[in-house]
């Protein structure tokens, strides 16, 4: 007997729970902008995370270009090729 009643009332518990017209919600202008305000700023945390983990290769490459152009800008300082113009 207890196991029909334990039946009966999580069958009834899921009925009211999937009734949509059981469910009247009023959500405030405040509440509401409070609401868009979190959740754009977590869309926005996510975009920028994945934005840096995708970008962070680029950012190693263009840096060790830059060390390339630095080392090689040093070469010619080194010998006496200060006008750029003419290979070492």
């Amino acid at each position: 007997m207890r196991i029909i009643n334990l039946l009966l009332i999580s069958i009834s518990a899921s009925a009211v729970a999937l009734m949509p017209d059981a469910a009247f919600a009023y959500v405030g202008p405040g509440a509401g902008i409070s609401v868009l305000g979190a959740l754009w700023g977590l869309i926005v945390g996510v975009v920028l995370a994945v934005g840096m983990v995708l970008f962070w290769p680029i950012r190693i490459l263009l840096r060790k270009m830059k060390n390339k152009n630095t080392v090689a800008e040093q070469a010619d300082a080194d010998s006496g090729n200060n006008d750029g113009l003419t290979p070492p």
